[in-house]
């Protein structure tokens, strides 16, 4: 095992990594938090200094998840709160001179698709385009939380089993 991922910015399961050699791929901005990043760089800049570049070198941090599932959910204060959060990290990232170590990004739930590759409308329309801009400039990618069997556990009689088993023919 070289990668970790955890769910939060807890400091206890941070230091558990110091010195370990292992990546912690992503320490994780609760959606919670986004609102006062989107409207405020200097909590941005706060958290990064706290959560993230107090334990480097020490513990190898290599990415922020901002947020987690935002688009999609019924939570729409969210949705516009989630470009603005990730510009102000990104600036704190960048003016800390982390941005070569540290990717920014945000896993999206398979709710924002209709279908394979196709947004919905109420997504795309506003909240996409701006944020696939933002992610192309600052290199960051697209992260999708793929949960084919809640797919099929949802609809056993319309699709295949073979889909929610990742199976090849799909």
């Amino acid at each position: 095992m070289k990668n970790m991922k955890i769910y939060d910015a807890d400091h206890d399961a941070i230091k558990a990594f110091r010195g370990t050699g292992l990546e912690l791929v992503v320490v994780a901005l609760l959606n919670g938090y986004l609102q006062a990043m989107s409207a405020n760089d200097d909590q941005a800049m706060n958290w990064i200094k706290e959560n993230v570049q107090a334990f480097l070198p020490d513990t190898l941090i290599r990415g922020i998840c901002a947020g987690n599932e935002v688009l999609g959910m019924a939570e729409f204060e969210l949705w516009g709160a989630l470009v603005g959060a990730v510009k102000n990290i990104y600036k704190a990232v960048k003016k800390l001179q982390l941005a070569d170590l540290v990717q920014i990004t945000t896993p999206h739930a398979q709710a924002v698709f209709v279908r394979s590759c196709t947004f919905k409308k109420t997504v795309k329309r506003k909240y996409t385009k701006p944020f696939l801009e933002l992610f192309a400039e600052i290199g960051s990618q697209f992260c999708l939380n793929a949960a084919p069997f809640l797919v099929y556990m949802a609809d056993p009689a319309n699709i295949d089993i073979n889909y929610a088993r990742f199976e090849s023919k799909y």
